[in-house]
C-alpha cells in the first residue's frame, strides 16, 4: 500500500496509467469497463461509496475499483463551492460509520470525503449547523454548464429535474436556468445514457406537436415551448437553492 494519504501515477510497459494510491495495498490499473465481463457500464467505488461509470482505476486480483476523481483528488482542496475555510480529505477506511450527507448532492459521504478543516476533531455534524462534506467527484463539477438539451418538460417546473424527471431537494445543490425555469441534479450529467429518461422533446417532435395541437390551447403553448427550448442551448449555473 501507499504511504498514509499518499498518491502516485506511473505507466506499466503495455502503456496503461497505473496508481498507487493509499486506500488499496496493489497497485491499480487504469482502464475502462471490460463490457465482456461486466453486464453494465457501472461500477461501485471502493473509495467514495458511489456508483461510477466508464473509466476507473482497477485490481483485478481484489476487484476494487476507484473513481478517477477519488484516484487523483489532493490532501487539501479550496473550492468556490465552499469559499470561505479550505477543506480537508479524509480516508476513515471501508468500516466507516456514521451518516452524513454530501452538501452538494445530498447522499451519503464514507469512507473516502472531503469536510471543512474548521471544525474540530470532536465536532459533531448537528453543531451550530458548521460541518461541511464533500465527494470528491461533486468538487470537480463546474460553476456553470452549457447543455444542449435534446428533451425537455412540456410545461416548466423549476422543482423536478429536467433529465431524471425527479424530485430537486431544496436543500442540495442543483444546477438551475432561471431564464426558462430549469434544474438539473448535478449527478444527473454524469449519468451513462442507459440511466437516464428521454421524452420525445425533440426540436422535430416538438414542431410535428405543435400542428398538431390548434385545437387544443394548453397542448399548443406546452408544444410550442417544447419546440422552443428543444431549439436552444442553455446554461446552467450551479448554485444553491438555500
Amino acid at each position: 500500500m501507499a504511504p498514509r494519504n499518499s498518491a502516485k501515477t506511473n505507466y506499466s510497459p503495455g502503456g496503461n496509467e497505473t496508481l498507487r494510491h493509499f486506500t488499496h495495498p496493489h497497485v491499480l490499473v487504469k482502464e475502462a469497463l471490460d463490457q465482456t465481463v461486466y453486464t453494465s457500464n457501472r461500477f461501485g467505488c471502493d473509495g467514495c461509496g458511489m456508483d461510477g461509470t466508464g473509466v476507473r482505476y482497477h485490481c483485478k486480483p481484489c476487484g476494487f475499483d476507484l473513481h478517477v476523481d477519488c484516484g487523483t483528488c489532493p490532501e487539501q482542496l479550496t473550492s468556490f463551492i465552499h469559499p470561505n475555510h479550505p477543506l480537508e480529505r479524509i480516508w476513515e477506511g471501508p468500516e466507516s460509520y456514521g451518516w452524513r450527507p454530501c452538501d452538494v448532492c445530498g447522499d451519503e459521504v464514507k469512507s473516502l470525503f472531503y469536510k471543512c478543516s474548521s471544525g474540530d476533531a470532536e465536532k459533531s455534524y448537528d453543531d451550530e449547523g458548521h460541518y461541511f462534506f464533500l465527494h470528491p467527484s461533486c468538487a470537480k463539477l463546474p460553476a456553470q454548464l452549457i447543455l444542449n438539451l435534446q428533451s425537455v418538460p412540456a410545461i416548466p417546473d423549476d422543482t423536478w429535474c429536467a433529465i431524471c424527471r425527479n424530485l430537486v431537494s431544496p436543500s442540495s445543490w442543483s444546477y438551475r436556468s432561471d431564464s426558462y425555469a430549469l434544474v438539473i441534479h448535478p449527478q444527473c450529467i454524469t449519468l451513462p445514457k442507459e440511466n437516464v429518461h428521454h421524452s420525445s422533446g425533440t426540436r422535430s417532435s416538438a414542431l410535428s406537436q405543435v400542428e398538431q395541437a390548434e385545437a387544443d390551447a394548453e397542448a399548443l403553448a406546452a408544444a410550442m415551448y417544447a419546440a422552443k427550448m428543444s431549439a436552444k442551448t442553455n446554461k446552467f449555473i450551479l448554485k444553491n437553492l438555500i
